[in-house]
This record gives structure tokens, C-alpha cells and sequence, in this order.
């Protein structure tokens, strides 16, 4: 199985057809899934994975894996008990490629092969072209173009893998962005700020971005520059906390004790005897 032409042949499902979010992440992760275990022809995925990754409830699990059945994008059996189930993902780009070569719509034809009336031909449900899909042409498209064989799975960016076993959440335009941001940087730059991202518990690919932003507003693209950059900027921020930091409790002397208050005249030797106990047990106490 081929993911990147996976990828397209869903894109282009979702487009003509009606696809609740749900059922659109719930098969972008089982063919995450699917990927990491090696493509296997049926695979397992434990409900509370799915859940996680998904955002999904166990009702709203078992609701959008029937819907995605009914429609014929996955097939799924149910695990013995405790054992997750199995799930097996349906080829589209060999379904349309099936499509293509088994209908027939030439005129000469149309007797021997009917359709049924108000169903779709192939080209019009699976349309090769047109302003939105034109419009829609990614990184994930040029990939494709040295990925021709099966057994093709994310496109060859550790950034990428990456971000798809450590964050989860994913989507085509994440990942498409993630090969942009490669693109214009490095593996290890873009990978630099997933970790960093993950050090400061965001999980979100919009913090990654964020990262990457500054890095590239700063004209950083090798990870010596990043390493280079971030530890001056620590340096920075922790020379600003020390220069903030408050002075240190200075206890000071009382005018009388220092006889900053009293005269030669006002001294009297009753008073001196007192001041200099008083004195001696403050400073006994230090």
C-alpha cells in the first residue's frame, strides 16, 4: 500500500463525499497506525489509542468505526476479549483504479454494461481535475512522483515521523506544512523545535510553527545557529532575573543605638548603661 497515494485517493473521496470530522480522523490515524506496524493486511489498534489520538469517546469510537465501515473504507473485526480489534484498510486508489478498468462507458456499450439511473460514472465521482483539486496540489503530490511502488509509506522526512509518533494529532495539510518547513530550514532544525515544543508541554503543531517563525524570522537554518541562538537567549533571560532579583534584607542600627539622635548633652549615664545593654543583646542576637 502506498500511503502518499492513499492520501490522495482519500482527499479526493472526501471532496465528493460527505465525511464527518470524525471519520476523517479516525482514518488518517488507522492508516498512522497501519504505517508504524508495517503495513500489514490486518493490523490491531486498541480502542483507548484511537481515543486518544482521535479525540473520540468510546460511543463516539464505535459509531464513527461503523460509519466508515457502511462506507466501505475499512473493514474491522472485533477482538476477543481483552484483545484490541482488528482493522484492515480498503485500497482506494487500487478501488478506483478497478473502477476505471471494469466500467465500460464507451457508446458502444452502454446496452451491455447499464448503469444504474443517478449513479455516478467513475469520472464523475472521482474527478482527475478541476479548480479546487488544482488548487489543492501539495508537497505530498511531488513526493508521490519517486514513490511509485507499494509498500510506500510517509513521505521520506524524519520530521515527519517525528511528529506523527510524539504529537499524534495529524492531518495532509500538517504534514504539508512539516515539508515546507523543511524545505525552507532542515530536518534537524524542524525537529529542534518539536522538542522544544514538547519540553514546554505544547502539544499542538500551531507551537511548532510558532517556533520555527522566530527561528526563520532570525535567519537561523542549521541547528548550530538554533543551539547557538537558544542558549544565548537563556543566557539573556537568566542574566535579566539576576538583575531583577531584589536586594538582599539589610537590618540596620537604630539612630539611638549609633547615638545619631542624642547629644552630649542628652546623654545621660542611666541612659548610656541602658543603650549599651540594649546594643549588646541586639548584636548578640546576629
Amino acid at each position: 500500500m502506498n500511503y502518499i497515494k492513499e492520501l490522495n485517493a482519500f482527499r479526493d473521496y472526501v471532496l465528493q463525499n460527505d465525511l464527518s470530522t470524525g471519520e476523517i480522523a479516525l482514518w488518517h490515524t488507522l492508516m498512522l497506525i497501519n504505517n508504524m506496524s508495517g503495513w500489514k493486511e490486518w493490523f490491531s489498534a486498541p480502542n483507548p489509542t484511537l481515543q486518544q489520538m482521535t479525540g473520540l469517546s468510546k460511543s463516539g469510537l464505535d459509531k464513527i468505526r461503523n460509519q466508515l465501515c457502511q462506507k466501505g473504507l475499512i473493514e474491522y473485526q472485533k477482538g476477543k476479549k481483552k484483545h484490541a480489534g482488528l482493522y484492515r484498510m480498503v485500497p482506494l486508489s487500487t478501488l478506483v483504479h478497478k473502477l476505471v478498468h471494469h466500467v465500460d462507458l464507451s457508446e458502444d456499450n452502454q446496452e451491455t454494461n447499464p448503469r444504474t439511473i443517478g449513479e455516478p460514472t467513475v469520472d464523475e465521482k472521482w474527478p482527475k481535475s478541476g479548480p479546487y483539486l488544482n488548487k489543492t496540489k501539495t508537497k505530498l503530490n511531488e513526493t508521490n512522483n519517486t514513490d511509485d511502488d507499494d509498500g510506500g509509506g510517509l513521505p521520506q522526512s524524519r520530521a515527519v515521523e517525528f511528529f506523527t509518533i510524539n504529537f499524534g494529532n495529524f492531518s495532509e495539510f500538517i504534514i504539508t506544512e512539516i515539508l515546507n518547513w523543511v524545505d525552507q530550514l532542515s530536518e534537524d532544525v524542524v525537529i529542534a523545535a518539536m522538542k522544544l515544543a514538547l519540553k514546554r508541554n505544547a502539544k499542538n503543531f500551531g507551537y511548532v510553527e510558532s517556533i520555527l517563525k522566530e527561528w526563520h524570522s532570525q535567519g537561523l537554518k542549521t541547528i548550530d545557529q538554533v543551539r547557538a541562538y537558544e542558549s544565548a537567549r537563556k543566557e539573556k533571560q537568566a542574566k535579566s532575573k539576576t538583575a531583577h532579583r531584589p536586594n538582599e534584607r539589610v537590618d540596620r542600627l537604630p539612630k539611638w543605638a549609633t547615638g545619631g539622635d542624642l547629644t552630649k548633652n542628652d546623654m545621660q549615664p542611666d541612659d548610656i548603661q541602658k543603650r549599651e545593654k540594649e546594643l549588646d543583646a541586639i548584636l548578640s542576637g546576629l
